[in-house]
């Protein structure tokens, strides 16, 4: 009701061996486009997923999966009364490429460092060129994949869910936005979200 419930998979296409990542998540419906709209700014971006598909799940009758039926089941009932101001969500699936793995398989120090720097490099760009702020930095967030033709494993900066616009001269987000894995989340953002200056 509350979380994303992110699910993924690894797939092919039938008689390919091409690889691919699909990703189920639950997503606030008025804000669940988010991830797709930053993957396709940010396309050109070494380091960052590919989007080769996105779709609102539907079910069996053709509307889509959406948390209201649970809270109509369950409003009223004691402890399973849900809060009126609790989001409505809805099932959302990525199709995202290339498959990785994660960033604590790392065979040496040296890759290790070199796959922290394909990550930094890529969230540069994400922020400088195309005006997006990733806000969910954390070790699960940066994984490796071996591009074809590539002489080392590429850092990979995955999962965009809670990326945010970035304006203005000092290319700020929303005021008091604060999103994010908590152990990794900027003091300031958590000490003094008020000082955030708010996009226009």
């Amino acid at each position: 009701m509350l979380g994303r419930g992110t699910v993924c998979w690894l797939c092919r296409r039938a008689g390919r061996k091409e690889n691919f990542v699909v990703k189920n998540v639950w997503v606030d419906e008025q804000t669940g486009h988010r991830e797709g709209v930053f993957l396709k700014r940010a396309r050109w971006i070494t380091g960052i997923p590919t989007l080769a598909g996105e779709e609102v799940v539907s079910r069996s009758d053709g509307e889509p999966w959406v948390t209201t039926w649970v809270r109509e089941k369950h409003q009223g009932k004691g402890s399973a009364t849900i809060p009126s101001r609790t989001p409505r969500l809805v099932l959302r699936r990525l199709v995202l490429q290339p498959y990785a793995r994660p960033l604590r398989e790392f065979s040496a120090k040296d890759e290790l460092l070199e796959l922290f720097n394909d990550a930094i490099a890529a969230h540069q760009q994400l922020y400088v060129d195309a005006n997006a702020l990733h806000c969910d930095i954390n070790e699960n967030n940066i994984m490796a994949h071996d591009p074809p033709h590539s002489k080392r494993p590429k850092g990979l900066l995955i999962d965009l869910d809670s990326a945010l616009q970035v304006s203005g001269k000092h290319k700020v987000g929303p005021k008091g936005y604060i999103s994010g894995t908590l152990p990794y989340m900027a003091i300031e953002v958590l000490r003094y979200p008020a000082l955030t200056e708010r996009a226009p």
